[in-house]
């Protein structure tokens, strides 16, 4: 079926293909939100934000269980639209207020969104403020690790916050926890990256980032994520991944 064929493609990073079986599973089934939700997913990977974000809205008016919030969020914070990157991640925290990635996002949204306001007070509230956010963030880590103290995905997590806020001594030490799991985990190295980038260590964040591109960190992130610009610039970066950055 189109649908499966779209997933296969997907799944290869052929991204037009998908795109082009899913508009055929739409045809056929107009009425159906994942075909919709899937388009949204093959346009997002080919760097086609504003496309997905009509994608997502459409599968989530057909039913709201098939919208994708959080990926509307990161889409727009792609496209730098970072109000309406901060209103996503409201909406979709209103549905998993405990979930930490999603608090670190709205956190980074309201950090460039600040920028284009007011400065981002360090008191400020977890809704409001990219500190308040991260605060939270952090206590929602905590309860995984307390539930699951090898969950290294979790301790990267909380080392870029800690990195963020200029503990340096915290994050490091959550660093090194972080790398001496056995993972290769892609969302991993991105915030081992991500930490690095905070505390100033340039080559350690560049190498780290293209680990991440090395073990299926999508290139459309390293391209587009605001939050690696200073590494896109920089000098230090080595000449494969800058290769690949100007793909």
């Amino acid at each position: 079926t189109h649908n499966r064929l779209g997933w296969f493609y997907l799944q290869q990073g052929r991204y037009q293909e998908a795109i082009d079986a899913y508009t055929q599973v739409i045809f056929l089934a107009p009425n159906n939100p994942w075909g919709f939700s899937n388009r949204g997913s093959a346009r997002f990977g080919a760097g086609d934000f504003s496309g997905a974000i009509e994608d997502w809205r459409q599968a989530g008016d057909i039913d709201p269980e098939s919208g994708s919030l959080s990926n509307m969020g990161t889409a727009y914070f792609y496209l730098r639209e970072f109000a309406e990157a901060v209103r996503m991640y409201h909406m979709a925290l209103d549905n998993s207020p405990t979930n930490y990635q999603l608090w670190i996002n709205l956190g980074d949204a309201l950090r460039y969104h600040a920028s284009e306001d007011a400065a981002d007070e360090d008191g400020g509230s977890s809704r409001t403020s990219a500190s308040g956010a991260y605060r939270q963030a952090v206590r929602h880590i905590r309860d995984e690790l307390t539930v699951n103290p090898n969950n290294a995905l979790a301790v990267s997590a909380e080392a870029r916050v800690q990195a963020f806020f200029g503990e340096r001594a915290r994050a490091e030490q959550l660093l090194g926890r972080a790398l001496q799991a056995p993972d290769n985990n892609p969302d991993l190295y991105y915030n081992v990256s991500l930490a690095y980038l905070s505390l100033e260590m340039i080559e350690q964040a560049a190498n780290s980032l293209s680990k991440a591109l090395d073990v299926g960190l999508p290139l459309i992130v390293a391209q587009n994520d605001p939050l690696f610009d200073l590494l896109r610039e920089s000098n230090a970066l080595g000449g494969r991944l800058i290769s690949q950055l100007s793909d």
